[in-house]
C-alpha cells in the first residue's frame, strides 16, 4: 500500500524494498498473493527517475520467474504498462521494459496478446534505432514468437524479417564475441521459420552456422546423444567461466527451439551447406536415435537431416559425416 502513496521518499522505499525481495525466486509467490503487481504497474505509468526505474526492475526480476508469476502479471494487463516504457525517454526504462516483454514470451501462446497490445511493433522499431542491450532483448522475444506457427504471416507483415536482417548485415562487420554473437544467432533462430512465409533467405555472416552448431550441442546436453558416455563414466563437470557481465543473463535455449529453427533452416537449399560444414549433422543423427521422453524431439531432427541427407550436392559429405552412426544398431533399428 506504501507504493500508492504520493510521490516521495517512502514510496521511493516502499519500492526498492519490493524489487530487493523480488530478486529471490522464492519470494515472488509471496508478492503477488499480497498484490505488489498493479502498484508496480501503476507506479510505472505515472512515475519517472528512481521510482519508476525500481519498479521496472521490481517487474523485471517478476518476469523471469516462472510460469504462474507471469501469468499473473499478463492478467494485471502489464503488457500496455510496459509498451509505453519500452517508448520512454531513458535507456534505462526502455531496455527494463524491453527484458521484461522478453520474458513474459517464454510462452508462446501469449503471441496474439502481445501482437494485439502492439508489442511486435514496438519491438521492429527498437531494432532499428535501439542500442545493442535493447536490440538484444528484442531478437529475444522475436525469436521467441516465432515459435509460434500461427503468427508467422503477422510477424512478417509486420516488418519483422527486415528488421533482423537489418541487425545481421550490422552484426556482418563486427568481430563477434559475448553479446554480439548471441545477438546474431537469435537474429538467425528469428528469421528461420519466417522464411517459409515467402521471404527470400538474407545474406547472414559465416559465423551464424557455427554459433547454430554451438548452440544445438548446448541445448543437447541432458539428451543421452549417441557419443556421449553412460552417467557412470561420465568426466566431471569442466568449471565454467564467469558470464561477461553480472548484469546480463546468457540466454539458454531449449532443444525444441533449435531443432524447430534447424528444420526450417534445412528446408532451404542455401542454408543447406553451411550447415553441413559447421558438423550439424552428426548432431542431428544423435538426437534422432536419443532416448528422449520427448518424440517431438527426434522428430524433428529426423525431419531436418532427411532435408540435409537428399540434397544432392551434399549427399556424399553427409554420408561421410554419419558414417559412424550409421554403424551402430540404435540407427538401423529406426
Amino acid at each position: 500500500s506504501l507504493v500508492r502513496v504520493e510521490a516521495g521518499a517512502v514510496q521511493l522505499n516502499a519500492i526498492k524494498t519490493i524489487y530487493h525481495l523480488a530478486r529471490s525466486a522464492d519470494c515472488h509467490a509471496t508478492l503477488l498473493e499480497h498484490g505488489a503487481a498493479s502498484p508496480l504497474l501503476e507506479v510505472c505509468e505515472v512515475a519517472a527517475g528512481d521510482a519508476l526505474q525500481y519498479a521496472l526492475r521490481a517487474l523485471q526480476a517478476l518476469c523471469a520467474g516462472k510460469a504462474p508469476i507471469r501469468t499473473h502479471l499478463l492478467r494485471c494487463d502489464a503488457l500496455p504498462v510496459l509498451v509505453r516504457c519500452g517508448r520512454g525517454e531513458a535507456l534505462p526504462d526502455r531496455s527494463a521494459a524491453m527484458d521484461c516483454l522478453a520474458s513474459l514470451a517464454k510462452d508462446n501462446t501469449v503471441a496474439p496478446l502481445m501482437i494485439k497490445a502492439g508489442v511486435v511493433d514496438l519491438a521492429v522499431e527498437t531494432l532499428r534505432k535501439g542500442d545493442v542491450h535493447e536490440q538484444h532483448s528484442c531478437l529475444l522475444l522475436l525469436q521467441r514468437l516465432s515459435t509460434a506457427s500461427r503468427i508467422l504471416h503477422t510477424l512478417v507483415s509486420a516488418g519483422v524479417v527486415a528488421a533482423v536482417t537489418h541487425v545481421m548485415q550490422a552484426e556482418a562487420d563486427t568481430t563477434g564475441g559475448g553479446i554480439r554473437d548471441e545477438m546474431l544467432l537469435l537474429a538467425g533462430l528469428c528469421v528461420a521459420p519466417l522464411l517459409d512465409s515467402g521471404s527470400a533467405v538474407p545474406d547472414v555472416p559465416p559465423r551464424l552456422w557455427r554459433l547454430v552448431r554451438d548452440a544445438l550441442a548446448d541445448s543437447a546436453k541432458g539428451v543421452p546423444l549417441h557419443s556421449e558416455k553412460p552417467p557412470s563414466e561420465e568426466a566431471p563437470a569442466t568449471p565454467q567461466p564467469p558470464e561477461e557481465s553480472p548484469q546480463r543473463r546468457r540466454v539458454k535455449l531449449s532443444l525444441f527451439e533449435m531443432l524447430l529453427a534447424m528444420r526450417h533452416f534445412a528446408g532451404h537449399k542455401i542454408c543447406r551447406p553451411p550447415l553441413v560444414d559447421a558438423g550439424v549433422a552428426p548432431l542431428l543423427g544423435s538426437i534422432v536415435v536419443s532416448q528422449t521422453r520427448d518424440p517431438s524431439l527426434p522428430a524433428l531432427a529426423a525431419q531436418a537431416l532427411y532435408e540435409l541427407a537428399t540434397d544432392r550436392q551434399i549427399q556424399a559429405k553427409v554420408g561421410k559425416q554419419l558414417q559412424a552412426l550409421l554403424l551402430t544398431s540404435s540407427f538401423h533399428t529406426l
